[in-house]
């Protein structure tokens, strides 16, 4: 979002953007499981018993096998599960409840089971169609010469993010105040602007919403209508969820090139190498 127009809906200068918490509770386990992050620890057998069973049903979560963490891959095949039996989906599987976990036990395999598309490693689309080609290179060109004064540059920011305590971990710090008095983070380098854009999209606020919905609450759902028409004209499915782009490196990066583009307002002097650089130091696509 460009500055001039947005303003962006972002956690609380005291939350990481990965942690679900809120006021030290504890999950409630009364509603069975729900996808992370976070990840709690004292609900990883639970998460693996899930996931031994899914794979016993036929129905894949993916290359990094049973390891108790009910994200994105796990989400899809309790999906695929639900559809094959009947039973209500209304999140793509992003939750299960105690009584279908516990009728789940009885279940037997179907013929055909769905396929979850995790069985290449992959997501639930196809990623080589999903990344946007891109054809306007970054050179001086695309500037008639002129050096870029753009926020987004000058704060080495390409999401353009308020600044918020959790980013010290990329460098962040305070940065300074732009135009229509908003707060913008400065980064040490863009690299380091990168891989904290790829970690708050990977945060509880973004991850299990579609990239329609995300980008709503990204803009306060300010002119959001153009900025989800734009992306969807350059290739991104808006339909599909944010952790889905996240699990693929170049599918990341695809998004986050495109976010960076329209907070930027023209292509973000970012290589591939140092988007893949910040993907990689983010720690997104691990779970």
């Amino acid at each position: 979002m460009r500055y001039s127009d947005f303003k962006i809906v972002e956690t609380k200068l005291d939350e990481a953007p990965d942690d679900g918490t809120r006021g030290g509770q504890e999950p409630n386990r009364s509603r069975g499981l729900e996808a992370g992050p976070p990840y709690p620890p004292e609900q990883y057998d639970a998460v693996k018993a899930l996931q031994t069973k899914l794979e016993e049903l036929g129905y894949s979560v993916g290359n990094t096998g049973i390891d108790g963490k009910y994200g994105p891959r796990t989400s899809r095949a309790v999906s695929a599960y639900k559809n094959d039996f009947n039973i209500q989906d209304s999140d793509r599987g992003r939750s299960i409840s105690n009584q279908e976990i516990t009728a789940m036990q009885s279940a037997q395999k179907k013929n055909n089971p769905s396929p979850t598309g995790n069985e290449g490693g992959g997501g639930s689309f196809n990623y080589q169609n999903a990344v946007p080609v891109d054809d306007f290179e970054v050179d001086s060109r695309n500037l008639d010469g002129r050096e870029s004064r753009a926020a987004t540059i000058r704060y080495n920011n390409p999401g353009g993010m308020y600044p918020a305590s959790w980013q010290r971990r990329f460098g962040g710090t305070e940065g300074g105040t732009i135009g229509g008095g908003h707060s913008i983070a400065m980064f040490p380098d863009r690299e380091s602007g990168g891989a904290a854009l790829f970690a708050l999209l990977n945060g509880s606020l973004y991850v299990n919403k579609d990239v329609a919905s995300a980008l709503r609450t990204w803009t306060g759902n300010n002119n959001a209508s153009s900025y989800i028409n734009w992306m969807a004209r350059n290739g991104i499915n808006t339909e599909e969820t944010v952790g889905n782009y996240l699990a693929n490196q170049d599918a990341a990066i695809g998004l986050a090139t495109l976010m960076a583009r329209w907070e930027t307002g023209h292509a973000y002097p970012m290589s591939a190498q140092e988007w893949g650089q910040a993907y990689r130091r983010s720690g997104v696509g691990r779970a």
